[in-house]
């Protein structure tokens, strides 16, 4: 049985809208009743507040209506700036890395994708989303054979077995950044008020396991015809145990050639601000990279491109689904690395 929670009062049995007027069109058609819905209140209460609502004219209620839709439109019609600005301040207050911004971006793009006019984000809104991303092509967004192709088309036209869709645990992070940016309005602005905090997020069914590369897997892996960026970029993993957004965004700066390590200054936990002593066996390779006219170590930067071509690579050469480049920091992390060097 639904039941409807409502400022001290209680609908029973009545659908999920959101809106006073269609609370009032379900009372008239289907006759249901209001209880108490808070400790100390009375039936008589409950009927009055019943009352309160049913001598309100429904053209009255739809002006409300209108003026949630024009508020939430107008944040609509100026989502990238309001976007910059909450980017802006987190990044600020945050000290997130630069490679966390660009993911937020990726994800703000199914933003824009759901939250057009006349859209109001509420709970059973966001459920509905979180259906739809379900059955979403993983490319949807930039593959050409979706465009023009509506959602709601897709789900009817095409089983799932035909296409790859969207992993849970990349659904959850793109909706947890929808969560944070309306976090953020409400902060600034108490009117901005939606329930997202009671969404909850989808199973996250990761049953691979990662795990390290063999000195077999290395040795296919370097003597692979992989470009010798790659190689030095995988080598720096593998010495280090650093991320790919890390290495991606090592910079000049970061290589303390006095002490011999590189030093961490942010990244994706309070752990992560690290100093790492720089092995013998990638010396040469930073040594080099820092005589470079480029601010950054590798790719200017760019981790997520890094990321995709790297593990497309790894995956063809290794193709046991529980190793990706996730390994190398798993090879560091167990302190295989005596195995490992006798592979160079």
């Amino acid at each position: 049985m639904h039941k409807k929670h409502q400022s001290g009062w209680l609908i029973q049995d009545t659908s999920t809208f959101s809106s006073d007027i269609n609370d009032k069109l379900t009372l008239i058609a289907k006759n249901y009743e209001v209880y108490p819905n808070q400790d100390g209140e009375t039936m008589q209460g409950a009927e009055v507040k019943k009352a309160e609502l049913m001598s309100t004219p429904i053209e009255n209620v739809s002006i409300n209506i209108n003026s949630k839709n024009d508020m939430w439109n107008d944040i609509w019609e100026n989502i990238d700036v309001k976007l910059e600005e909450f980017l802006a301040e987190i990044q600020d207050q945050r000290h997130m890395v630069d490679n966390t911004i660009k993911n937020m971006k990726s994800g703000f793009k199914y933003l824009n994708l759901f939250c057009v006019k006349d859209t109001v984000p509420t709970l059973e809104f966001y459920k509905d989303v979180q259906k739809k991303m379900k059955v979403m092509p993983f490319d949807y967004l930039r593959a050409k054979k979706w465009r023009g192709k509506d959602i709601s088309w897709i789900m009817n036209n095409l089983p799932k077995s035909d296409y790859q869709t969207i992993k849970p645990t990349t659904i959850n992070k793109h909706i947890n950044f929808h969560k944070q940016f309306f976090e953020w309005l409400e902060y600034n602005d108490s009117k901005y008020t939606t329930d997202m905090k009671k969404l909850k997020t989808l199973w996250e069914d990761d049953t691979i396991v990662k795990e390290e590369y063999q000195p077999e897997d290395l040795n296919l892996i370097f003597n692979s015809d992989i470009s010798q960026d790659l190689k030095e970029f995988c080598l720096v993993a593998l010495f280090t145990g650093l991320r790919i957004s890390e290495i991606s965004n090592l910079k000049k700066v970061n290589i303390n050639t006095d002490i011999n390590f590189i030093e961490v200054f942010d990244g994706k936990t309070k752990n992560a601000i690290r100093a790492i002593p720089i092995h013998n066996k990638i010396q040469k390779i930073l040594e080099k990279r820092i005589k470079s006219r480029f601010e950054f170590l590798f790719f200017e930067g760019n981790s997520s491109a890094n990321s995709k071509k790297l593990n497309r690579y790894l995956n063809k050469i290794i193709t046991d689904k529980s190793k990706s480049f996730h390994s190398f920091r798993k090879n560091y992390s167990q302190f295989d690395l005596r195995r490992t060097i006798q592979v160079f």
